[in-house]
């Protein structure tokens, strides 16, 4: 059994993190190696890295840092429709897809704003993967 405690409390970190890069308070760089390496907290207490990107995944790119706006359109892990078919190989395991991508850029997080979606997985999923997987997003 998972110990959720520690991923809200990892998460309320980040958060600060976030707000700190938000008000001018930490560089860029900074900030992206804390959100990078934080959540992997989670594991000295059987947690879930999901749980502590909470505020990062709903507010946040994890590869630029872009704050989304309200309503704006970005591309979640737990929420993508992506199907084999979509994949530049057609042959790419779709349950490590994400995490191989983020890893081999240097980032942790679970969501990408539009333009950091194009850049990073373009190299693995197809131009008409590419357009189902954004025309999918709400």
């Amino acid at each position: 059994m998972s110990c959720h405690d520690i991923g809200r409390g990892v998460d309320a970190i980040m958060a600060k993190v976030l707000e700190m890069y938000d008000d001018g308070k930490i560089s860029q760089e900074a900030a992206l190696e804390m959100v990078a390496v934080f959540p992997r907290a989670v594991h000295w207490c059987d947690g879930n890295e999901y749980e502590a990107q909470d505020t990062l995944t709903n507010t946040h790119c994890a590869a630029c840092l872009h704050k989304y706006e309200d309503g704006e359109r970005f591309v979640c892990y737990d929420d993508v429709d992506i199907r084999s078919e979509d994949f530049a190989d057609g042959k790419r395991n779709t349950w490590d897809w994400w995490e191989s991508i983020m890893e081999k850029n240097g980032y942790n997080g679970r969501s990408v704003c539009q333009a950091c979606f194009k850049k990073y997985f373009s190299e693995a999923i197809s131009e008409e993967g590419m357009k189902h997987v954004l025309d999918s997003i709400g």
